[in-house]
């Protein structure tokens, strides 16, 4: 079993709810290019806490669009603000239609996941949040035959980077692939935030910071697209969103920011590294920079990170999400043998 703490890894554990029922990730989806057809279900961890995820494609993939037998299926992680529905949206039935199984987890108290215990200044930590989506990766191994591509975005990308030190000193499985989309690099945030108020001015970087704290992103359209969207995506879009971020803002945060300290700067993955890494952003994000991207790569010894032209922060929500899902996507295929 696979608990919040840093052990010896048992292949293919036995896993049990607290109610004694075997706790297994549902039969695979068929492919489905629509949202609707996105499946939800729970996830129990080994302290009884579900996550909620959320499902699209089946394992070979269907119709027009079958997939290899050797394809891994795809795990996505989200960020801060967030929960598994800003997969929904747009990547899961996007890679779907193109013969993935994709599957999006909500962190503890984001979205249908269960909440952290009262009075948790955050869902949890770096080290906790891995432990959990490593769990999740394991059951995914047990149903679809090969251990996923782990997908992080933004704070759910510092998440991954964390599971990838586990897995390089064998404490959790390697996952098959990770790819890290407009992620928080290893060194944290506090250089980054530097960096973005000296480049835009202190009055932007103050704005930014208070969206944050104050959850503006999800009571306004001003402030969420100063934060998450580019210019480009329609004002429509924008309110939708908006009304998403505040239905699936739940009481507590991803991670404590003011105690990011404690986990970060990460320490060097070294090479080789567990797996193949890819990383992708925009030279729109207003919170995560091209600086903090080539980090990223460098750390996860990716190459040079894709950098999408006019992309917010939010690249898989934004008016060029299509270009970031097929990026991944074809970087994907290569993991696939």
């Amino acid at each position: 079993m696979l608990a919040h703490r840093a052990h010896a890894w048992r292949p293919r554990p036995v896993r049990r709810s607290i109610a004694g029922r075997p706790n297994r990730l549902p039969p695979p989806v068929l492919a489905a290019p629509l949202a609707d057809s996105v499946a939800s279900s729970l996830h129990t961890l080994p302290d009884g806490t579900r996550l909620e995820l959320l499902t699209a494609g089946g394992g070979r993939g269907s119709g027009a669009n079958p997939a290899p037998p050797s394809r891994p299926p795809l795990l996505f992680v989200h960020g801060s603000g967030h929960a598994a529905w800003c997969w929904r949206e747009r990547f899961l039935p996007h890679l779907a239609a193109d013969g993935w199984t994709a599957t999006a987890v909500s962190l503890r108290g984001r979205g249908g996941s269960d909440a952290p215990p009262a009075g948790a200044r955050a869902g949890g930590t770096l080290a906790s949040h891995a432990a959990d989506v490593a769990h999740v990766m394991a059951a995914m191994e047990e149903v679809y035959g090969r251990s996923p591509i782990v997908v992080g975005h933004s704070f759910g990308g510092l998440v991954v980077q964390r599971l990838l030190l586990e897995a390089a000193t064998g404490a959790f499985p390697s996952p098959s692939g990770a790819a890290l989309l407009a992620s928080a690099p290893p060194s944290g945030n506090s250089a980054m935030v530097r960096r973005i108020a000296a480049a835009r001015g202190l009055w932007f970087s103050a704005r930014l910071t208070w969206g944050f704290i104050s959850r503006g992103y999800a009571k306004d359209a001003a402030t969420a697209r100063l934060m998450f969207f580019s210019d480009a995506l329609a004002d429509a879009e924008v309110e939708r969103y908006v009304g998403l971020l505040a239905a699936n803002d739940g009481a507590t945060p991803v991670l404590d920011v003011a105690r990011l300290g404690n986990e970060t700067p990460l320490p060097p993955l070294g090479l080789p590294p567990p797996c193949p890494g890819f990383v992708l952003g925009g030279d729109a994000d207003a919170v995560v920079d091209v600086g903090a991207l080539r980090e990223a790569a460098a750390w996860l010894g990716a190459g040079e990170p894709v950098i999408l032209p006019g992309a917010g922060h939010d690249v898989m929500l934004d008016a060029t999400w299509r270009d970031a899902a097929d990026a991944l996507g074809a970087w994907a295929a290569g993991v696939e043998a």
